[in-house]
């Protein structure tokens, strides 16, 4: 959700016939909210945790974006590792170059129109390549019901 409590999502699509229609982000929403990780990291800098993981996984909106079954935007962020990579170098910014960042993600979309194994992996390395010390598959089932 964002500033007035709106069901939000890269796309207007439905997780399933049983969720609420969310809204298509804007783009300028989308960018606002890469500026928030930033905050975000700022804050677990000066609180001194020591390590930050970036939850992309489980359908949060991270992992919306990521993928093909929920991002169908026809601007930059359809590129669907766009929104990731900004928040990487986003939350890097804000970090010691001493503190590792982690990013967690749906290893497989079990569905017709998500991605798959092979296509993670590829994110994976693009996420290690803008600035992930770790990239963690998880293999929990995200299925409609």
């Amino acid at each position: 959700m964002i500033e007035g409590g709106d069901i939000v999502a890269p796309s207007a699509i439905p997780f399933s016939d049983k969720s609420p229609m969310p809204r298509e982000l804007k783009t300028d929403e989308v960018e606002r909210i890469v500026e928030l990780f930033a905050e975000g990291a700022k804050r677990t800098v000066e609180a001194c945790f020591d390590t930050i993981e970036i939850h992309g996984a489980h359908g949060y909106l991270l992992h919306q974006f990521l993928s093909p079954a929920s991002n169908q935007r026809t601007d930059k962020y359809g590129d669907h590792v766009l929104f990731a990579k900004e928040v990487i170098e986003a939350v890097k910014s804000e970090m010691p170059s001493s503190m590792p960042l982690i990013m967690r993600v749906s290893a497989v979309e079990y569905n017709g129109q998500g991605y798959s194994f092979e296509d993670i992996l590829k994110h994976c390395q693009t996420f290690i390549d803008a600035g992930v010390d770790m990239c963690m598959l998880d293999h929990s089932l995200l299925q409609a019901e």
